[in-house]
This record gives structure tokens, C-alpha cells and sequence, in this order.
């Protein structure tokens, strides 16, 4: 019974393999007859000169700027003066 159950998915996978083929030459075919644009990625768009500047740059020290972030906003004590 299970050599009978192989035989038969080896044939079906054999049948299927043949339709994938078929199926990929018929897309190579198609893509041979047209070509896609050219696509255009834009630049970011950032204002330099913002009037509101970050209140963290990338430039900062990360733990430096934390601990600062923290005592301003008193987070550490429950916004408690």
C-alpha cells in the first residue's frame, strides 16, 4: 500500500514539475516583450533650517542625552518637583 501511495505522489510531482515548467517558460517568453520603468526613488526631504530643532541629535551622546531627557521631564520620580 505505501509503495502504492509513492508511486502515485511521484507521478503526480512528476506532472506537476512538467506544469511549473511550462508555466516559467511562458513567463520568460512574456517578459521578453516588454520592458518595465525605470523606477525613481526621491531623496528624503528635510528642512535644515527648521525652526523647532531636535532635542536629541544623532551627534549626542546617547546616555548623556537620556539622563538630560530625564531630569527635564522628571520621569525618574514621577514628575514629582
Amino acid at each position: 500500500m505505501l509503495t502504492a501511495l509513492r508511486t502515485e505522489a511521484a507521478e503526480r510531482l512528476a506532472e506537476l514539475e512538467s506544469v511549473i515548467a511550462d508555466i516559467n517558460e511562458r513567463l520568460r517568453l512574456a517578459a521578453d516583450r516588454f520592458t518595465l520603468p525605470v523606477i525613481k526613488v526621491p531623496g528624503p526631504e528635510i528642512d535644515e533650517d527648521a525652526p523647532r530643532q531636535a532635542l536629541v541629535s544623532f551627534d549626542d551622546n546617547w546616555m548623556a542625552a537620556t539622563r538630560a531627557l530625564i531630569a527635564r521631564k522628571q520621569y525618574g520620580n514621577g514628575g514629582a518637583a
